[in-house]
Parts: structure tokens; sequence; C-alpha cells
């Protein structure tokens, strides 16, 4: 029982905490990588982990979302996202 309780703590470490996807989707008995996943949804360059890795050097982490943040300006934000970005004076930031 301990060994069951130390392998599911390591293994939250491991993901940062990050829970399961399949107890939030609403798809309780499909196992994770049958899951579908929107088209239109939005997705990091790399996994989870590496993305979170990524994260811990802010220079590494901005040149590899910029071109995300413009592609996502141009292409999905909507009008008041867009009013957001120019009252702020990020217009050209990313």
């Amino acid at each position: 029982m301990a060994e069951c309780l130390y392998a599911a703590r390591r293994g939250r470490g491991v993901r940062f905490g990050k829970l399961r996807r399949r107890h939030y989707a609403g798809v309780e008995n499909t196992p994770i990588w049958q899951l579908d996943v929107h088209q239109d949804a939005p997705t990091l360059p790399y996994g989870y982990q590496t993305m979170a890795f990524i994260a811990l050097t802010p220079p590494l982490w901005r040149h590899i979302m910029r071109p995300l943040l413009v592609d996502w300006d141009k292409g999905f934000a909507s009008e008041a996202e867009r009013a957001v970005v120019r009252e702020r004076g990020w217009e050209g930031v990313a």
C-alpha cells in the first residue's frame, strides 16, 4: 500500500500536478490515448513536461511562444482581445 501511494505521488510530481485528462473530459472509461482532439484546439509545440522545462528559461520560452501568439492574434483572437492588446500597448511585442 505504501509503495502505491509513493508511486502516485511521484507520478504527480513528474506531471507537475497535472490532472489526468480523462478525469475532466467527461469520458471516464476511455484511455487517454484514445480521446479525440478537437481540430481547432490550441496545442503546445512540444509535450507538457518539455514545455514546463522550457518555461524555466524565459528567453527560450518567449522565443518559442511569440510566433504562436502572433498566429493566435491574427487568426483566432476576438475583437475584444485585440482591443485589450491595443489598450495595453502590446502590439508588436510578440
